[in-house]
Formats: C-alpha cells, structure tokens, sequence
C-alpha cells in the first residue's frame, strides 16, 4: 500500500503511526517523529508518542537542522557518524506552515533520489493533517506551549490560517498575541481568477471583541459564498454589526479584490488598517479614501476604489489599533514605527516578513498597542511580465472603472464625458452641463439647443456613433434624431402634441406620413410622456 493510501485509511489520532509503518515498509526507516510548530511560532514540538530512542526535545524555530528547514522550506540530509542519516522534511500545506518531519533512514538509502520522494510524503501528510485536525485534538494541543484564553481559542477556530500561495501570489500572515485575542480579523478565498481578501483591526482585547469579529467574518463570508460583490458584502457586515451592537462596536476593515490575470485591485477601504507598497527600494503608505467603519452607522452606502500592482511588487496590510492613524513620516507616530519596522525587513522573504514587522511594533510600545497583525502579500504574476501592466495607472492614485464598451459598439449618453476604444478607433462623447439644471445639445450646425422636460429632468439624447481613425477624432454631437426645432425639446413637445389634437393621432402620428410615427415617439420622449424613464432612449449604430 502507498503512503498516500494508508495516510486516508488511518484514524486521525493514528496518523503519525500509520505514517512510520508505511515508511519502515518502504525506505527501511528507522524511526519518524512529526515536529509542529506552535501558535508563537517560537518552537516545534513533537507529537507524541516520540519514536526515537534519544527521545524529541523542544527545537527553537531560529536555531538547528529542523529550524532551518521550517524558514527555508528545503529539505536537509544530514549523515549521522555511525550507520544512519537523518532527513529533514518541510510539512506544508498550500504555503501554510505546520512543521517539520523527521526520519532516520539507513545510510545506504539515504540517497537524493529518497530525499526527494520523502518531500512528496511530508506534502501528503500536511494534507492528511488539515483534514485530521476537525476531528481530534491532539495535534492543536501539541502546538500549544501554554493555555488559550477563551477569545484566542475562538479567534484560531475562525481564521484561515497563517499563508496560502498560488501561481501568481503568496500571502503570510502573522499576529500577537497568539494565545490571548487582539480582535483582529483575518480571512481569504481564491478562485481561478481572482483571490479576496478581508483584514480588520481589533475592536479590544478579550472575548467581547472576539465575538464582534466572529460575527463580522461570519456576514462577510455569507455574503462573499452568495456570490455578492465587495460593496455588497461590506453593506451585509455593516447591517449585521449595526443590527448587534447599534454602532457600539464599529469595525474598521479593508475588503479587497485582486484580479490573478491582471493585477487589477478593488478595495472597500471602511476605516481600515494602514496598506503599505515596497516597489524595489522604494516603501510608502497607499492612502486610500476611508470610508465609515463596519456597523457604526445603519445603511452607510460603501464604494470601491481601484488600484494596479506591477509584477514583483509587495503589499503589507498593518493593523495595530482602531484609532485615526496619525500623520505618515512623524517618527514618534505609529506610521514612523511602521515605516522603520518595514526598513528593517526588506531583505526578508514574504514569509518572515510579518513576522519581523509585528515583533518590530511591539517593541516600539509608545506608538503601538501590544494587539498587531501584518498580511504580506507579494504579486509574481504570470509569465515573465504581468499582462496588462502597462494599462495599470500609478497604485498611489486610485481611479474609477474604464467605461465597458457595448458588443454593438455603442457608448450610452447619460452623462459625463465617456472615452473608449474599440480597434484603432476612439470615440468621445461630451456633455456639459446647464447651471440651470437643464440638458445641453448640440445640433450639427454647431449651434446649442437647451431645454428641459416637463418634469424638469433633462431632456433624453440620442446619437449615432461615428467610427473616425485615431488621426481624425470626431466628436459625437448628441442629437434628437438629428435636429431639434427652435426652441428646444420643450418647444418640440408642445409642437408635437398641437400635431397630435389636429389630427387625432395619438403621439404625433399623422396618417400619409411615413415621418410621423417615429417623430411622434422622439416628440414623447422628449417631453416626459412617453413610456419609460427618458434615460431608456436606446442608442443606434
């Protein structure tokens, strides 16, 4: 039977003996112990019962053969004095670190060749971990060096974990206290095309704030599993919270989407923590448009702001306290701690990169609080350039959507001044508008034509898209129907219906003219009668 075979079969307490069978039939092991690392990421502790007859002691993450190969993620071959090697194997799951395995193999099966199949054995049996882990609690009391208070065994129970890595992106995370609760809030979920990303600041030490991010994760993943965009999902935690606590206990949180194929970001910056970029040698702090917090206000209405990552680039996501962060560059503020806490890792990997960051604050107490959490993200993108990095406008300034182009390359002429591309072809509509409130157009003629509908909105436009080389660009002149009569849409309504009494056609239609109909609707829409909002008048090529 394969490792993989009798690591499933296995009862979840069993897992580690289960594990040493297979490999004393396979390698000729002498022995195997599982090292997990604990919830301070301070050392690694061997389950029990420990196979080796010299017995398994406690291994500081920082020094020795087993806390190499936790930092590195490389396994380690280290050849004994007598007749036995010793291998070091990474267990990680997904970027997420669990620990280190153990096996002592004969030397003359210590070869690379085994080295690199036992890695393939420490991969299955982090898996195998992950999933024995819902059912037994022998491997969470392992990892513990003392006891959780009750708020740090809920915060542990409803965070994802401490890293996930794809393709395009790795993602560490790091926070203390580990065995208390901050309140910080921590989620992700990944897709094919896009990952989402959810942190928060704490809202106090203890079980109250632990129950305030519990129900805030719980709406945020609610809504997120229902298929509901970022601003959505913002406003379903907002109601939640609110609906609780009547704005006693707001939430600040930073809800982010990053696009996989592109680099593109949305965020729904609610008060949240302070987000970083390190470009090369340059770091420095993104502002972001801050928005209210989570469940301080009923129905707040949120919005998205848009951002671009180039390939190689580093976000860090710090939340230390639920206080306005002061002025960046000031030493003695918490945005000077971060900056230096930041300069002090740069060389780091993204994987001890939060770690060094969050020890860094903590030690800098006058600026901090002792509850911090650091996410650190580093974007790799695809291939050997990011597709779509030179669309992407600079990340300090957030911008909004490009208008999305029709199939029938129409542009709608609702408002503002649009501006798209489809081929070699760019087209532009403009639109002023009145200070008195009133629609503005333009004839062919040039010259303008103001009026206003009966119910005081402005009147509906209609033009035809004219495809121009980008060497002559043709503004678009919108138009009813090509001309107006003098006088405006106004004008042109009271026309219309005058036609209608004379001749007892409804709408303007007139018999024996083939104008009519079609005239008589543009005629309705313009004054405000004709079915529908004015703002439905299609658009024609």
């Amino acid at each position: 039977m394969t490792v993989e075979g009798a690591l499933r079969g296995a009862a979840p307490h069993l897992l580690l003996d289960s594990l040493r069978t297979s490999l004393a039939h396979l390698y000729a092991a002498v022995c195997a112990d599982l090292l997990l690392i604990d919830y301070g990421f301070t050392s690694l502790r061997p389950v029990e019962p420990v196979q080796t007859p010299a017995g398994m002691p406690h291994v500081p993450v920082d020094s020795g053969p087993a806390g190499h190969v936790l930092r590195t993620q490389q396994p380690y071959l280290f050849r004994d004095v007598g007749l036995t090697a010793t291998v070091y194997l990474p267990v990680t799951v997904r970027g997420d670190r669990f620990g280190v395995l153990v096996v002592v193999l004969p030397t003359e099966r210590a070869t690379p060749e085994t080295t690199d199949s036992l890695v393939r054995v420490a991969e299955t049996l982090g898996h195998a971990l992950r999933v024995a882990d819902r059912h037994t609690d022998l491997y969470r009391r392992t990892r513990r060096t003392r006891a959780l208070s009750v708020a740090g065994e809920m915060q542990w129970d409803t965070l994802p974990g401490r890293a996930c890595s794809g393709p395009a992106f790795d993602l560490h995370a790091y926070w203390e206290p580990a065995y208390t609760s901050g309140g910080h809030l921590l989620d992700w979920s990944v897709t094919e095309d896009e990952l989402l990303l959810v942190v928060a600041d704490g809202t106090g030490p203890g079980t109250p704030a632990a129950l305030v991010s519990t129900l805030a994760l719980t709406a945020i993943r609610n809504a997120r599993r229902a298929g509901l965009d970022l601003v959505a999902q913002a406003s379903l935690t907002d109601q939640a919270l609110y609906g609780q606590y009547r704005g006693k206990s707001p939430l600040a949180a930073l809800l982010v989407r990053l696009d996989l194929t592109t680099g593109g970001i949305e965020a729904v910056d609610a008060g949240s923590p302070t987000l970083w970029r390190i470009r090369g040698a340059l770091t420095e702090r993104i502002e972001l448009d801050r928005q209210l917090p989570l469940g301080m206000f009923e129905d707040t209405v949120y919005a998205t702001q848009r951002l671009g990552l180039l390939r190689g680039d580093r976000l860090v996501f710090v939340a230390c306290g639920t206080d306005e962060p002061p002025a960046a560059g000031d030493p003695g503020t918490a945005d000077g701690s971060v900056a230096r806490a930041l300069a002090g890792a740069g060389r780091l990997s993204g994987a001890d990169t939060p770690r060094a960051v969050v020890r860094a604050l903590r030690d800098a107490r006058r600026a901090t609080p002792d509850a911090v959490l650091v996410l650190c993200l580093d974007w790799r993108g695809h291939g050997p350039g990011t597709p779509g990095e030179e669309r992407h406008e600079d990340p300090l300034r957030p911008h909004r959507r490009p208008p999305e182009m029709p199939p029938d390359g129409v542009i709608p002429v609702a408002g503002g001044v649009g501006t798209a591309k489809r081929g070699k072809a760019e087209y532009e509509v403009p639109s002023r508008a009145h200070p008195s409130g009133r629609g503005e157009y333009q004839r062919h003629d040039g010259r303008d034509h103001r009026g206003a509908s009966s119910t005081g909105a402005p009147a509906v436009r209609e033009c035809r898209l004219r495809r121009r080389s980008p060497q002559r660009r043709h503004r678009l002149r919108p138009c009813l129907h090509g001309r107006l009569p003098r006088g405006g849409p106004a004008r042109a309504a009271r026309t219309g219906a005058g036609r209608a009494r004379r001749t007892g056609a409804a709408g303007g239609q007139r018999t024996g003219d083939q104008r009519g109909p079609a005239r008589g609707r543009l005629l309705q829409a313009a004054a405000g009668t004709a079915p529908g909002h004015p703002g439905d008048l299609g658009l024609r090529r």
